[in-house]
């Protein structure tokens, strides 16, 4: 190259003044232009210094290699150093790598007086070197950290010399790792490279945090005429693209540079890592969607890489930022790497911003997970063990949140501070809200550790239960039965006794339940509010799903009913201070007396007003349920749908399993046998079929009422036995309802009736007799009408008519009423039931009231109205998928029943409805009132039917319509 040339390009160079405190920052191929020109301008004996400064990764080793290689080509003498943390305290240590560079190119000189291989002899570094001259030490001592001044006279005449045959290119990389020693003669040899055919490059981390030293590095070489500072800057977008254009291809790889960019900070060392941790033939990306990295294993070592040439600082800062990072609270980074806590010396902003420009951080933090997972897996145990400790103190001592604080005492497997069980405690409630189950386990576990008397233990114990129960109730048991000799002896507090009691009644310990409670019940006047209102809560509950222990209770105390006083009620729903006590005493009311509106709008009011968790998920199912046996199972669905939605979205398998079989049972009560065998199948398979204890009668009893509608098979739908525990429950009464239906549609009476009369027994002495949350004496009368006991059944459902209900349940009653009667007394009394169970919207009950109508046409000769009926009832039977009463139907009619074809296919639905109304025999009026239109409008539809129909009136439908 050109003198001129070179004149014009040395005069856009940075002086050493100017790049002192700015230097340029360039791309790696106009850096290499550089150098190319410094090294011709060496070769003409005008030597300089060179340094390279740059990022952790930013490039500067791959220049300095592809610098070297290009100076060998072109005829140089390469000699080669790098500086390291294993060799940072090692005396000399790169200025020696130097010397044995000249043996190992097979130089001319590189011999040493002494035969050795190198500039100079191995034994000129060592401690003793001088005293071969025969001086006295003092004479050559030199003060520590300093390089002998014969030492480095020597080494630089032996360069001087080397220089002679060739230019001599000095490529040391890392200066900010170099040893104090080698440092000092670097600076040495950088000021009498003037006229000398000598150039030294360096790469150094851009702002190291380094000593005064490693800033007087650039100070006293800067200040020289022939020397330079290069700052090597990352890579650009386009340069990102140019790395992953072989890999990608050129348009996915300009689509994909911005996303690596960001993730890598434009570090060269990074991306390439990245690139490694590709699949081997990923596939094309989808258009418009760029290839994403997948940092792995390699991208972890870069990482680590960077930092490690960063050097100590750098990589305990990193270090520290990955241990605080998770809590959020980098802001103790200063104190949480000082070994004194009293001295708060702040981490030096260079070294932050060193992390930012390498591309490991951004904005204080990791700019990937991965990057911090390869910093902590980095860390020994110890030392990762001695920051997490350090960590949950300093944040302690700052009023962190628990959460915050616990994090770093489960990572340190360490709770034995007098604070350390509160905090993990409260975190992992905390926790729980958030649906960390595993976080709150972990955090509960680690507590068990630290307890230290009976009392710490229960509340970890009752916690871990309570935790466990969201995701599998049977697991939480294990976690109490140590407690329950405490409950039984009275040694429980109370707040941990009431918990106990709950659960055991899940479980259906009733024994130790009742003992429990009897226990509590001896020093009610001792209670706290707090207690006292779980108490009266329990006595609530225990009326409305495990009646018997009321008696049971009653018979130890002596108290009149065990019921709680009206000033009792009223301190615990000022303790309770929310829907729990009104959703379970609106429940007992309704199974007592049945509702009304007032029951129907607190129960909506609950579930407006009640969040679902742990604690209130029996107050949504009390009031869900006040809605169902109120005959409002629709806007019941409607609540539980969506209450089913947000658990499944929070992933807590025992609420979903509750709250399938709450709309298992909901669909029961709807006719929908279909979706309660879906639902009933979901909640018995969400959680073991042993871990739903007693409450496993409500899936269960759903899934047979079901079935037995279907005609499908119910059995070994359940593994584990069902507790003796569940038949002195609610749910008890719903399993033996069910299963007496069952045993009905398969023809065993007497064991039908049985179960039916049992269930009605209890409930009658439970006083819950209630027709719509089981309705017996239906079903009861019917199996004694095809026992030939007519009487017995009339009057079962006439009391049944008697009872509390309206809407489904009159319409079932008098369906039972109509089955007593003679062939030619039913239809009137089963038209009745039809059209309220129409309005109901019961489509099941509604197709069973069909096709008995149809069957006391038939009975009395009105053959034409029965096979007509029977159509309808077949339509809906196959709706609700009753295969058993749609196949039942279709062989009582036979050929004569092929359903609706012909030309009364062309009929609109509301024209088909209005006329078969009309050929049952109603009017107009009739007609329109049961329709809810107009008397105009039915004359229009009946018009148009008479037309497609091709008949003259109403007397002629009977006759069309049975075609």
């Amino acid at each position: 190259m050109g003198t001129a040339a070179l004149s014009h390009i040395m005069s856009r160079w940075p002086d050493a003044h100017t790049a002192e405190s700015a230097p340029a920052l360039v791309e790696r191929d106009d850096a290499l232009r550089r150098l190319d020109l410094l090294f011709e301008d060496c070769a003409a004996s005008r030597g300089a210094t060179v340094v390279v400064a740059g990022g952790a990764g930013a490039g500067k080793t791959a220049l300095l290699h592809a610098f070297m290689a290009r100076a060998a080509r072109a005829g140089a003498t390469v000699l080669e150093a790098f500086g390291s943390c294993a060799e940072r305290d090692l005396p000399l240590g790169v200025l020696r790598q130097l010397s044995r560079g000249g043996s190992r190119a097979g130089l001319p000189g590189a011999t040493g007086a002494h035969g050795s291989d190198g500039l100079l002899p191995d034994t000129a570094f060592g401690p003793s070197a001088d005293m071969s001259t025969g001086l006295s030490a003092a004479v050559h001592a030199a003060p520590a950290g300093h390089p002998r001044p014969h030492l480095l006279q020597d080494l630089w005449v032996a360069l001087r010399t080397l220089s002679e045959h060739a230019p001599v290119v000095l490529a040391v990389d890392d200066t900010h790792l170099v040893d104090t020693a080698s440092l000092r003669g670097l600076i040495y040899l950088g000021r009498r490279l003037g006229s000398q055919r000598v150039l030294l490059i360096a790469t150094e981390l851009a702002d190291p945090a380094g000593d005064r030293l490693r800033n007087a590095w650039q100070t006293d070489l800067l200040r020289q005429p022939r020397c330079h500072r290069l700052r090597v800057g990352e890579l650009s977008v386009r340069g990102v693209a140019e790395v992953l254009t072989p890999r990608l291809g050129a348009s996915a790889a300009r689509e994909a540079a911005p996303g690596w960019r960001d993730l890598t900070g434009g570090n060269p060392l990074l991306l390439r890592a990245l690139v490694e941790d590709l699949p081997a033939a990923p596939g094309p990306a989808p258009a418009g969607q760029p290839a994403q990295p997948s940092p792995g294993e390699a991208f972890g070592k870069a990482v680590l890489t960077c930092l490690r040439r960063g050097g100590e600082p750098l990589l305990r800062v990193a270090r520290g930022i990955a241990v605080l990072e998770e809590a959020g609270s980098a802001a103790l980074l200063p104190r949480l790497l000082d070994v004194d806590p009293a001295v708060t010396r702040p981490v030096p902003a260079r070294i932050l911003d060193t992390l930012e420009v390498a591309g490991v951080l951004r904005a204080g933090r990791f700019r990937h997970t991965a990057a911090r997972a390869a910093v902590l897996a980095d860390l020994d145990g110890p030392a990762r063990t001695a920051l997490h400790r350090r960590a949950a103190e300093l944040l302690y001592s700052a009023g962190a949140p628990a959460e915050d604080v616990a994090v770093h005492l489960v990572a340190a497997e360490h709770a034995r501070e007098p604070w350390g069980l509160d905090v993990l405690c409260r975190a992992a409630v905390t926790a729980l809200v958030r649906d960390d189950v595993g976080c709150a386990l972990e955090c509960l576990r680690l507590a068990g550790l630290a307890c230290e008397d009976d009392d710490q233990r229960a509340t970890v114990a009752l916690l871990r239960a309570r935790v466990e129960w969201r995701i599998n109730p049977g697991a939480a048991l294990r976690h109490v039965e140590p407690l329950v000799p405490a409950l039984l002896t009275g040694q429980l507090p109370s707040q941990h006794a009431l918990t106990l009691v709950k659960l055991m009644l899940w479980h259906g310990r009733e024994d130790d339940a009742t003992a429990g409670l009897r226990e509590l019940e001896t020093r009610r006047d001792q209670l706290d509010a707090q207690s006292l209102a779980g108490l009266d809560l329990i006595r609530e509950y225990l009326q409305a799903n495990h009646p018997p222990l009321v008696a049971r209770i009653s018979s130890l105390d002596g108290a009149d009913g065990w019921r709680p006083k009206a000033s009792a009620l009223s301190v615990a729903a000022s303790a309770t201070d929310g829907p729990l006590l009104p959703a379970v005493t609106t429940l007992t009311g309704v199974l007592r007396t049945g509702a009304n509106h007032d029951t129907v709008r607190t129960a909506e009011w609950v579930l407006q007003a009640t969040p679902l968790d742990d604690v209130t998920l029996g107050s949504l199912e009390w009031a869900l349920l006040v809605l169902v046996y109120a005959d409002r199972a629709d806007i019941a669905a409607s609540w539980c749908d969506q209450f089913l939605r947000e658990a499944a979205l929070r992933q807590a398998p025992t609420w979903q399993a509750m709250l399938s079989g709450i709309r298992a049972e909901v669909a029961v009560h709807q006719g929908d046998s279909p979706a309660a065998e879906q639902h009933a199948r979901a909640a018995l398979t969400l959680i073991p079929g042993w871990t739903w204890g007693v409450g496993i009668g409500r899936p269960l009893s759903a899934l047979i009422a079901a079935t037995t509608v279907t005609g499908s098979h119910a059995v070994d739908q359940v593994a584990a036995p069902i507790p003796d525990a569940m038949f002195q429950t609610r749910f008890g009464l719903q399993y033996l309802y069910a299963r007496g239906q069952q045993r009905l549609s398969h023809g065993r009476l007497h064991a039908a009736l049985d179960d039916l009369l049992t269930c009605g027994r209890l409930m009658t002495a439970w006083d819950i007799d209630l027709p719509s949350f089981v309705p017996w004496r239906v079903e009861a009368a019917l199996t004694l009408v095809r026992l030939g006991r007519t009487a017995e059944a009339r009057a079962l459902a006439d009391e049944h008519l008697s009872r509390p209900g309206g809407g489904r349940v009159r319409g079932m009653g008098l369906r039972a009423l109509a089955a007593t009667l003679d062939a030619r007394e039913r239809p009137p009394v089963l038209l009745a039931a039809v059209d309220i169970l129409q309005e109901r919207g019961d489509r099941l009950q509604l197709a069973y009231a069909l096709a008995d109508l149809s069957d006391a046409h038939r009975r009395s000769g009105e053959l034409t109205k029965a096979r007509m009926i029977t159509r309808r009832a077949v339509l809906l039977a196959q709706e609700c998928g009753a295969e058993p009463l749609r196949q039942r139907l279709t062989d009582r009619s036979g050929d004569d029943t092929p359903g609706y074809g012909g030309i009364a296919a062309t009929l609109s639905a509301a024209e088909l409805q209005v006329a078969m109304l009309a050929a049952s025999g109603r009017t107009n009026r009739e007609i329109a009132k049961k329709l809810y239109i107009t008397v105009s409008t039915v004359e229009q539809h009946l018009t148009r039917a008479y037309r497609k129909l091709r008949v003259n009136g109403r007397a002629d439908l009977p006759v069309i319509l049975q075609v």
